[in-house]
């Protein structure tokens, strides 16, 4: 199964742009990937990226790993986790004057995942009304 997770169907550019939709899973998601939401997020193990001059609902702009050396609990990591990608949000949107209007929310290890050595939290931004966003807040903002 960890070799599934692993695998993306996406194509990249040297730098590691997204240069051609495709499937990625959370894992190989990084900062400056944009995406667009699964049917499911609860049975979702992978989503569909997309070039971000391309419309799309979501775009990872921060990447942090989780602290500690126990797992604290799904809800004691799912409250880290958002409290770290909104200060990181708020960082990140200083200087932008169109900021406002967006979101954030976490991908964050779970205890299965965290025995299997996972820390990464994982942070998205989204247009608050759901619209979708075009270009790359993280590389052209």
């Amino acid at each position: 199964v960890a070799c599934v997770l692993a695998t993306s169907d996406t194509k990249r550019d040297a730098s590691g742009a997204v240069v051609e939709a495709g499937d990625v899973s959370f894992a190989k998601l990084g900062v400056g990937d944009c995406f667009n939401d699964p049917e499911d997020y609860a049975a979702a193990v992978r989503v569909p990226a997309v070039p971000c001059n391309q419309p799309h609902d979501n775009e990872v702009y921060a990447a942090l790993d989780a602290e500690g050396d126990e797992f604290p609990g799904d809800e004691a990591m799912e409250a880290d986790a958002q409290a770290a990608c909104e200060e990181r949000l708020d960082s990140y949107l200083v200087g932008l004057s169109d900021g406002s209007d967006l979101l954030a929310f976490p991908f964050f290890p779970t205890k299965e995942s965290w025995t299997f050595g996972d820390r990464e939290i994982t942070c998205v931004l989204y247009n608050a009304d759901l619209s979708k966003l075009t270009g790359s807040r993280t590389v052209d903002g």
